[in-house]
């Protein structure tokens, strides 16, 4: 997927989609993967990057992280790496 085609997905005006456009305008790098995942492989990486995040004292914009036994499943569309 094209850099330009990622950032047109991310269309709506919600605080992260626009995070993650001016991320992608500025460069970050980022990875695309086709398909779902459980919700449960995502949780312990999000929450240590909260986590870490917040200790740097930056300012987040919140989440609502699924449970490590979470059931749901859920399409993995942007990774930025930077």
């Amino acid at each position: 997927m094209e850099r330009e085609e990622l950032i047109s997905l991310l269309a709506d005006e919600s605080p992260v989609n626009k995070a993650c456009r001016a991320a992608l305008g500025a460069g970050a790098a980022f990875r695309v993967w086709d398909g779902a995942v459980p919700a449960s492989n995502l949780a312990g990486t999000y929450r240590a990057r909260e986590q870490i995040t917040r200790d740097r004292g930056i300012p987040t914009l919140g989440s609502r992280l699924p449970s490590r036994r979470s059931t749901r499943w859920v399409n993995s569309r942007c990774e930025s790496a930077g």
